[in-house]
């Protein structure tokens, strides 16, 4: 009998294991080396010599760990990437990262936002700079790759944040990594405190260097300690000046000489406005003497214009002294005006011509003033108009009457004096005519009608008539007869007959 499921030998299935084995380590084997040639360098395959290709391939997961941190996803997936060139990237990104990354940036952040702070960080690190009148970065790539962060991370943030800091730091003493940030932003802010000491705000923003602006702090430094003597000598403390600007000590000396006269200046201000501060809101008593007389000389320009107004208004010198400040008087100008408006208003409207009345609410008295005088102006040339339309209406014999007149328009009324004009223009010209005609015409009282006709009856006199011939008596004629009818030409008869002459 045979058995279906015949068993083999403890040996034959071993022999079977170790096949499948070999089999699968040599797949192993080809895999991994399919992935050392895809990360390592031939380089680095050849110097391995006989070493174990599993170690190999740990060194080139490493590498590929390495890259996945160090290249962005764009980078790792080019169709031209060689494990040459993505050591070598490798390599830069490593020491680009030491040089602006802190460990925890490097390890807690993609390479794509581990290059953006980069990048951010050498814009600043590789600003331009003037050295010697030539443009050049204030970092270059040697310097910046031969440091770490923890030389460059303190200078970074001053430049960063101090973007002035050209006016009150040396190039070179930034560019000297021996001198710490920290020891910069020290000195920045004393050559500030300095610059702000000895010159103005507007003096310091001159200048865009620190070598020219010590300079000028060098020369101002007699003017500062002029002024101190001064603030000394009006009652002011050598430490009290020592922390102030000198924008401020010049105020507080000014102050301290002038007391007399600022309060003066602040009194007069104080009765045109009582309530007036400086630009800003600032207090009259923080303000200098010039400042002061600045404002006042503007309160008593306002207060002159308001006087005026006054004045036009029909005030007195009396009543406006009544209100000594500017606001009270223009309070008063405006009372007194009110009705003045309405009265003029009322007055505007009454004339022809005039504009809605609530057009008129809003306009000044001065503005009132002008548009009555206009309308005023225009009601004067329509009344010439009209006058010189009956003149010429009279002189031509024609009837304009009143309510005719007072229909039309300015332009009708000009059309009506137009038409007319040109009548007695053709009227003057057929005088003239008649007058070559007949020097003792008179035309007084002549319309253009009757002027036209005699002109016509000069031009054209009318032909005297023809007298009748006589009817010749018949018979015998004399010697200038025409036989038996008689002559027809009595001139040339001769003694008639018995017939009659003419």
């Amino acid at each position: 009998t045979l058995n279906p499921n015949p068993l083999m030998p403890k040996q034959w299935y071993e022999y079977i294991k170790k096949q499948q084995e070999k089999k699968a380590a040599e797949e192993l084997e080809k895999e991994q080396k399919a992935y050392i040639a895809l990360w390592l360098t031939a380089d680095e395959i050849a110097a391995a010599g006989d070493m174990p290709t599993a170690d190999l391939y740990a060194k080139a997961q490493e590498r590929a760990a390495l890259a996945e941190r160090c290249l962005t996803a764009e980078e790792l997936t080019a169709s031209d990437n060689t494990p040459e060139k993505i050591k070598s990237l490798i390599d830069y990104r490593q020491k680009l990262f030491k040089m602006l990354l802190t460990q925890d940036e490097t390890d807690n952040n993609t390479a794509s936002k581990k290059l953006t702070l980069c990048q951010e960080r050498l814009d600043i690190l590789q600003q331009e700079v003037v050295i010697n009148g030539e443009k050049k970065k204030l970092f270059e790539d040697d310097t910046l790759f031969a440091s770490s962060w923890s030389q460059l991370q303190a200078r970074y943030e001053l430049l960063a944040k101090q973007k002035d800091w050209k006016t009150y730091l040396s190039v070179a003493d930034v560019q000297n990594l021996n001198i710490s940030g920290d020891a910069l932003k020290a000195t920045l802010t004393a050559n500030q405190q300095r610059a702000q000491k000895y010159l103005t705000a507007e003096e310091i923003a001159k200048y865009n260097n620190w070598n020219d602006l010590s300079a000028a702090i060098n020369k101002a430094e007699a003017t500062r300690k002029a002024l101190e003597a001064e603030g000394l000598k009006a009652g002011l403390t050598q430490a009290e000046m020592d922390k102030m600007t000198l924008a401020e000590l010049q105020k507080a000396v000014d102050k301290a000489k002038n007391k007399v006269e600022i309060d003066k200046t602040i009194e007069a201000i104080r009765v045109l406005n009582p309530g007036a501060t400086g630009e800003g809101g600032k207090p009259l008593t923080d303000m200098t003497l010039d400042e002061l007389k600045a404002l006042l000389s503007a309160l008593q320009q306002e207060r002159a214009a308001l006087e005026a107004a006054a004045r036009s208004a029909g005030m007195s010198n009396e009543e406006i002294k009544k209100y000594p400040s500017n606001a009270a008087l223009q309070q008063a100008v405006n009372e007194k005006t009110k009705a003045q408006r309405e009265a003029l208003i009322n007055e505007i409207l009454a004339m022809e011509g005039a504009p809605p009345k609530s057009e008129l609410q809003n306009k000044s008295l001065d503005e009132l003033k002008a548009i009555k005088a206009q309308l005023a102006e225009q009601a004067a040339q329509r009344a010439a108009l009209i006058a010189e339309i009956r003149a010429l209406a009279a002189e031509l014999g024609v009837t304009v009457t009143d309510q005719e007149l007072a229909a039309m328009s300015p332009e009708q009324l000009a059309a009506k004096k137009q038409e007319l004009a040109n009548q007695k223009q053709l009227m003057n010209e057929i005088i003239a005519q008649i007058k070559a005609l007949d020097q003792n015409y008179n035309p007084a009282g002549k319309t253009l009608e009757q002027l036209q006709q005699d002109l016509a009856a000069l031009q054209n006199p009318p032909t005297p008539p023809t007298p009748p011939t006589p009817p010749t008596p018949g018979g015998e004629g004399g010697e200038g007869g025409s036989g038996e009818g008689g002559g027809t030409n009595p001139a040339a008869s001769g003694t008639s007959g018995e017939g009659t002459t003419a």
